[in-house]
């Protein structure tokens, strides 16, 4: 168990559902996540210089979520992410800028679009939650084929325990779990090719 991937040639930093819905408290969704996204902003900036592709996923339902499967029966508070809503909106702390991908989700995965797509080999995971669809994501990751990592600082959960109890199991099956520090210094090595 735990072995290493490590890095391809072709990385994309996939930002995971880092919404409102999760990142603000006031919804039964968020908890503050505030560290997460401080980290999560500081990869996009570096993914940008490093001239690697940005993907945002969002999870968003039609507002009569007849789109949305079980998924929105099994957690009730689902029902708040439907279009139109404040809840479904990027968090503004992270820049976002015109023409970065945005893939609309109704699942758990971000795999929902074809990554694949993009010509990547490599995905960096950032977002929340780390026992939700960070882990779904890092799971299809893995088995499509993808060297998966995790940045540690730039995933989240709502409760400590779930999240550390998250990364040991991504990183001892299905993704390399780095510090944002790791992530940096490779993004950076790939602007001096």
């Amino acid at each position: 168990m735990a072995g290493r991937v490590g890095w391809g040639s072709q990385p994309a930093l996939i930002v995971v559902a880092l919404q409102t819905d999760f990142t603000d408290p006031a919804c039964p969704l968020g908890g503050n996540l505030d560290t997460v996204v401080a980290s999560a902003a500081r990869l996009i900036k570096v993914a940008r210089c490093a001239g690697l592709p940005v993907v945002y996923t969002l999870v968003r339902y039609k507002p009569d979520l007849s789109d949305g499967g079980v998924w929105p029966l099994k957690l009730p508070a689902q029902r708040h992410l439907v279009e139109g809503s404040r809840w479904v909106e990027l968090d503004g702390r992270l820049e976002y800028r015109q023409g970065e991908k945005i893939v609309v989700k109704r699942h758990a995965s971000t795999f929902a679009d074809d990554l694949t797509k993009l010509g990547i080999d490599t995905v960096v995971l950032c977002g929340c939650t780390t026992s939700g669809c960070v882990r779904a994501s890092a799971v299809d990751s893995c088995g499509l084929g993808f060297k998966t990592l995790v940045v540690r600082e730039a995933v989240g959960d709502r409760h400590p325990l779930v999240h550390e109890v998250g990364l040991f199991d991504l990183d001892g099956k299905y993704a390399d779990v780095i510090d944002e520090k790791t992530a940096v210094a490779a993004m950076f090595e790939r602007t001096r090719r």
